[in-house]
């Protein structure tokens, strides 16, 4: 409106009509004479201070315009991150400070297992310096505890993956792998403790800390928009590969991931296995010293699979260092040289898988094929009418063994569970061996108890989230 009336009072003609009053007009509010309609409001100065111009506006738009770059400025250079772990650990502090709240915060030392005792005792009493010669990265009392609803979901941990290791990271969801990797990452907080990539701690130099780490999400997190192709070739840059290398590392790379077919197609049109492929390229891209894959094969095909198997153990071997998670048992024992299962925030057990195994084995699977008069092969058998070979058998077992299971019956094969008090592998095969011709054994297989069923004991343990 101001724009109007200024376009119709602000000329020569009208000011003239004002200063000799000849007729009253809306125009003349500076002599006063407007008429019964009253004066109307209008400024000729656009950038005046009143509310008629737009002085003021301009002014706290520049303002405005000036503290919002400084804002960013310091969300980029994570002052305010700095200031949140500053915060978080001084009230962390002040809650220990409470001891009723401290002895319930603090892990009793009694209810750690050897192997992970061993771990935090070798963490807490080494110079960090004399960890950094040897471990990629290392965990000191790594804690997370949200504040929204008190919930601890990583507690107290303590570890050192060496150089050249892949280490695996098993727990059921809610365990705390997924909150681990995010803190690793930067997009979550630490409550208390620390942990250093390549030496930079991720509470003080966690820009440094990105440059040294390759990220796989749980959930790819790739632009539909873009090629396979532009995608890599934008983290090779960002990773700061060298422009003339980065088309040949990009064909190397998805050659290995068996992706090259579908390079120049985009993103968005990939099966869930091709994305899982290229989140794992941009993981590998630039050759980061650690790389944390969080469940890399999952909606990958058995070949697709087996194929990544080979290209992270090529990873490790070229002495790179791998944290990986997944719920392939299989997968777990494949690549991983030493893992540990957590519940609850917790490592629950630590070591090689076949470690593992060898400790916390509650027995062995033992299966048995005898020769059989007549030809049913693969029909079930009612456990309770076993036929005259099969029933020489169980009675063998029930002699011997006398805490063996009887799981599984099928036509000329049985399958039990010997429980591991008390029995050694060599006595279990000694005693199929001398009873091959007596009980007309075929062959037999003595398998030790599973990652899988390691794993499960453990979980069980588990508190579900609220």
């Amino acid at each position: 409106s101001n724009y109007r009336f200024t376009g119709i009072c602000d000329n020569s003609f009208i000011e003239i009509i004002c200063k000799l009053k000849i007729y009253p007009n809306p125009c003349c509010k500076k002599t006063g004479d407007c008429g019964p309609i009253g004066c109307v409001e209008w400024e000729p100065n656009k950038l005046s201070w009143n509310k008629l111009g737009i002085g003021r506006a301009l002014t706290f738009l520049a303002v405005e315009g000036i503290l919002f770059y400084f804002i960013i400025i310091l969300i980029e250079l994570k002052v305010f991150q700095s200031m949140k772990y500053f915060l978080v650990r001084c009230k962390t502090k002040l809650r220990n400070s409470n001891s009723t709240f401290a002895s319930a915060l603090f892990v009793n030392e009694d209810e750690l297992e050897e192997d992970v005792r061993k771990e935090k005792i070798r963490i807490q009493t080494a110079s960090l310096e004399t960890l950094f010669k040897t471990d990629t990265l290392v965990f000191r009392d790594l804690t997370k505890r949200y504040s929204s609803n008190n919930h601890l979901a990583v507690d107290h941990l303590n570890l050192g993956v060496p150089k050249g290791e892949c280490f695996g990271l098993l727990g059921i969801n809610g365990a705390g792998k997924t909150t681990t990797f995010k803190m690793l990452t930067g997009d979550h907080a630490v409550s208390s403790g620390d942990a250093y990539v390549n030496g930079y701690s991720i509470t003080k130099d966690i820009k440094k800390v990105q440059q040294e780490v390759g990220y796989c999400p749980q959930f790819d997190a790739i632009l539909d928009q873009m090629t396979g192709r532009e995608t890599l070739r934008m983290f090779a840059r960002l990773r700061g590969v060298q422009e003339a290398r980065i088309d040949e590392h990009i064909i190397s790379l998805a050659a290995q991931l068996i992706v090259t077919p579908h390079l120049d197609n985009l993103v968005g049109n990939y099966s869930g296995g091709n994305k899982r492929k290229i989140s794992t390229g941009i993981a590998l891209i630039g050759e980061p010293p650690l790389v944390l894959l969080d469940e890399p094969t999952s909606g990958m095909d058995p070949v697709a699979r087996r194929h990544l198997w080979d290209v992270l153990n090529a990873v490790r071997n070229d002495g790179r260092s791998i944290i990986l998670t997944s719920h392939s048992m299989e997968e777990c024992e494949a690549l991983c040289t030493r893992l540990a299962i957590m519940t609850n925030g917790r490592f629950r057990c630590l070591g090689s898988p076949q470690h593992l195994k060898n400790k916390f084995s509650e027995g062995y699977s033992v299966i048995v094929r005898v020769a059989m008069t007549g030809n049913q092969e693969g029909d079930r058998v009612d456990m309770n009418q076993l036929p005259p070979e099969m029933l020489k058998m169980q009675q063998f077992m029930n002699a011997q063994f006398p805490d063996s299971i009887l799981r599984e019956v099928q036509w000329g094969r049985l399958e039990y569970f010997i429980a591991a008090s008390g029995v050694t592998w060599a006595s279990v095969f000694g005693t199929m061996e001398r009873s091959k011709q007596l009980l007309s054994i075929v062959d037999y297989s003595v398998t030790q108890t599973t990652l899988e069923r390691v794993f499960l004991n453990f979980t069980r343990t588990q508190v579900p989230d609220e």
